[in-house]
């Protein structure tokens, strides 16, 4: 499996900076007591960041109900993940300014970043109890995402592009432990609504698409899509080395093998390119379906009006039909009475049945027979012998459609002279 569940460290920080940045701040509370405000003053103008983040840990010790909690928190994490602090440490920040304020997208944004860099394992005690977590706050960021406030100088398209990375985080997340979980269609709906909010990021569509080609029943249209998806996006978060090859290799691979040909392929990576998902009803013709369809078959040869004109196989494919057609060729046929044909004996049921073969294509199938021939006469084994070719005579007495026996009765084997 391509390695593309996990996002990469330092595109995934940089994300969470830049949602930093793109979002308001929490509103300037500053504290009333003078005393208060000389601590917090030197905890938030403090230029060296070990030593910030220390003062601003002794001001929220010393203060703990403090109005300035929040914004405090907030110059905690923000300095935190400009000094590489480290996932833990942020995590202990975000958590703390949930308890402080429950709709702190950037808190959640955090907790979100922290689980994908580190899912928990099926062995883990606490597995569950973490899905659940994780889940919950990703869903309670997606809920929140029309409450973000812009920070100032922000344009339209800087915010909204934050909300969408924010959102696609979180759903990646529900899509993560929708694989953990087992629930491959949960996992791939929210990869793809990850994948229309981040439509630069091609871990996602590679990751939807691998995971559907380890499905026991493939969908291979939306595999070729996906794949496509993701060899075509380019910049920082582009496949990168064996990953891209390999994408490369198989998808052009795999198209031509059900295309039966290279037709069509740039079309599909361009179409892949324009948009994260498929269109409806979008469908890759296989090759089967590429073929010129069949010739039709031969028209069916016109019953002629006197039935005794018909050929053995014509009479033969006519009755196999058993239906109006059938039933009434089979009345001129018995109207007629005897009829004589020339075959192969297959069996000989002493002392009148005799099984005859009397097309080529039944002589070459061993066992196979076209007449029951009921003689009116006894007659020996030696002049019924299996193998034997024979010219015979008799009345026209029932049929048997599947498989096919036409029975005639008052039979005759004719001698050699009377041929």
């Amino acid at each position: 499996m391509f390695r593309t569940l996990k996002p990469r460290k330092l595109i995934a920080l940089g994300v969470l900076l830049g949602a930093v940045m793109a979002v308001a701040q929490a509103a300037q509370n500053l504290p009333k007591d003078a005393a208060e405000y000389n601590v917090y003053y030197a905890a938030v103008t403090e230029a060296d960041p070990a030593k910030k983040i220390a003062a601003l840990d002794a001001y929220l010790a010393k203060y703990p109900n403090s109005v300035a909690k929040e914004q405090v928190l907030e110059i905690k994490m923000q300095t935190q993940s400009t000094t590489g602090a480290g996932l833990p440490a942020l995590v202990e920040t975000a958590k703390a300014l949930l308890t402080v304020n429950p709709k702190h997208e950037r808190a959640r944004l955090i907790l979100s970043f922290a689980f994908l860099q580190a899912p928990p394992a099926e062995t883990d005690p606490q597995f569950q109890q973490k899905l659940d977590d994780a889940a919950a706050n990703a869903k309670a960021g997606i809920e929140g995402i029309n409450d973000m406030k812009r920070g100032e100088g922000v344009s339209d398209a800087d915010f909204q592009a934050n909300k969408n990375v924010t959102s696609g985080t979180h759903y990646r997340v529900l899509g993560v432990i929708g694989f953990l979980k087992k629930d491959v269609n949960e996992g791939i709906a929210n990869f793809k609504k990850a994948a229309e909010m981040m439509p630069n990021d091609a871990s996602l569509p590679a990751a939807i698409a691998d995971t559907l080609a380890r499905q026991p029943q493939k969908d291979y249209d939306q595999i070729m899509w996906y794949y496509a998806r993701a060899d075509m996006i380019e910049g920082a978060q582009a496949l990168q080395g064996q990953t891209k090859t390999t994408v490369d290799s198989y998808l052009a691979r795999a198209y031509k093998n059900r295309h039966g040909s290279d037709e069509g392929f740039d079309q599909l990576k361009a179409a892949a390119k324009a948009s994260p998902n498929p269109p409806e009803g979008f469908h890759i013709k296989t090759a089967a379906e590429m073929a010129p369809p069949p010739p039709p078959p031969p028209p069916e040869a016109p019953i002629p009006d006197d039935v005794t004109k018909m050929p053995f196989g014509q009479i033969k494919y006519v009755l196999s039909k058993d239906d109006d057609k059938a039933k009434e060729v089979f009345g001129k046929l018995k109207a007629v009475g005897e009829m004589g044909l020339d075959g192969t004996i297959v069996s000989f049921t002493a002392p009148r049945t005799v099984k005859v073969a009397v097309l080529k294509k039944t002589q070459e199938t061993e066992g196979e027979f076209d007449v029951i021939l009921v003689l009116a006469a006894p007659t020996t084994a030696v002049r019924a012998a299996k193998g034997k070719s024979i010219e015979f005579t008799g009345v026209v007495k029932d049929f048997k459609a599947n498989p096919f026996a036409l029975t005639l009765t008052d039979g005759k084997i004719l001698p050699p002279s009377k041929k």
